[in-house]
C-alpha cells in the first residue's frame, strides 16, 4: 500500500471540506476546490464550477474526498438539476477520472438514502429516498459503486459549531423562547469525529462503504430541552411545533435518522456517542 502524499478537498469551503483542509495540509499537500476563491485559503487552491466543468479543471491525487452539494433538503428540492450536477454528475465524472489514474474517491453521502423510518439502520438497507436530496445520494452511490477505487461514507447531522445548536444556546441565554420540532430526529456527530474518520480512511486505504452518526436518535425538541435543561433554563422556553408547520416538507421529516455504525466501530476504531453527549459537547457543557 502506497503512503498518500496529494489530497484534493472538492468543496474545501464548505464545513466538513474546510474542516479537512485544516487537519489535512499538516501531513499532505492539500489542493482545495472551491467555486469562488476568498483570498485566505491554506495551501494550493483552484476555482471550479462543479455545474460546469471539465474534468481536467481537477487536479489528481492520491486521494480525492468530494465533500460538495447543494445545501441540504430545501436547496435539492427548490433547485432539483443544480442538485442532480453537483450532487450526482460531478462526483461520478471526477471517480471516473479517479479510477483511470488509479487514484481513490471518498464521497460523503447521507443517512437520507433511506426511508429513516427505523433506528440503527443497516449499512445494506434498501435505498427508499423520500426527497429530492436523497434521491441524489442514493443515484450517485448506485453509480460510484461500480467504481472499485472508490469509498462512500454516509453521515448523521454534523453539529455545526457556529449552527443551530449554538444559536439557540444564545437565544435561551438571552432568555428569548424558541421554538423546536417534534417529528424530526437527527442523530448528531462532532465535526471533529467526522475528520477523523477520513484521515483514517485515507490512511488505511479503506474500501467499501460505511456509516458513521450517534449511537441513538434526538428529536430537535429534546434537543431543545437538553440544552435548557444544562443552562438551568426552565424549558416552558421551549415550544413544540410539528415539521409542517415551520416549513419542512413532509418527505424530509426524518422519524429515526440513526445508521448501523458496526463496520466504521471495527475498520477505523469508530465509537459512536450518544446523541445527549454529542450536544452537552458541542455547548461546552462536560
Amino acid at each position: 500500500m502506497k503512503s498518500p502524499e496529494r489530497i484534493v478537498v472538492v468543496g474545501a469551503h464548505g464545513l466538513v471540506g474546510a474542516s479537512l483542509v485544516k487537519v489535512l495540509s499538516q501531513q499532505f499537500e492539500v489542493t482545495s476546490i472551491v467555486r469562488n476563491v476568498r483570498g485566505n485559503e491554506t495551501g494550493q487552491v483552484r476555482e471550479v464550477n462543479l455545474e460546469s466543468f471539465q474534468v481536467s479543471e481537477i487536479p489528481m491525487a492520491d486521494w480525492t474526498i468530494y465533500c460538495a452539494g447543494t445545501n441540504g433538503f430545501s436547496a435539492a428540492r427548490m433547485f432539483p438539476e443544480k442538485s442532480l450536477r453537483v450532487n450526482v454528475e460531478a462526483p461520478v465524472k471526477i471517480a471516473e477520472a479517479c479510477k483511470s489514474a488509479n487514484n481513490r474517491f471518498l464521497y460523503l453521502s447521507s443517512n437520507a438514502v433511506f426511508d429513516c423510518l427505523e433506528p440503527q439502520m443497516a449499512i445494506d438497507r434498501i435505498h427508499a429516498p423520500r426527497g429530492i436530496y436523497g434521491l441524489h445520494k442514493s443515484l450517485a452511490e448506485k453509480k460510484l459503486r461500480k467504481l472499485s477505487v472508490v469509498v462512500i461514507l454516509r453521515l448523521g447531522k454534523i453539529v455545526d459549531p457556529d449552527g443551530l445548536v449554538s444559536q439557540w444556546k444564545n437565544s435561551l441565554l438571552k432568555n428569548d423562547g424558541i421554538s423546536a420540532v417534534v417529528n424530526h430526529s437527527i442523530s448528531p456527530l462532532h465535526l471533529k469525529s467526522v475528520t477523523e474518520i477520513i484521515e483514517k480512511i485515507i490512511r488505511i486505504d479503506a474500501s467499501g462503504i460505511y456509516q458513521i452518526s450517534a449511537s441513538d436518535d434526538i428529536t430537535y425538541f429534546q434537543l431543545a430541552e437538553l440544552i435548557a435543561t444544562s443552562l438551568s433554563i426552565g424549558v416552558e422556553r421551549v415550544s413544540p411545533v410539528t415539521a409542517v408547520q415551520i416549513g419542512i416538507h413532509p418527505d424530509e421529516v426524518m422519524a429515526f435518522a440513526s445508521m448501523d455504525t458496526v463496520r466504521a466501530s471495527e475498520d477505523l476504531g469508530f465509537q459512536a456517542s450518544s446523541s445527549k453527549d454529542t450536544i452537552l459537547n458541542s455547548i461546552g457543557v462536560p
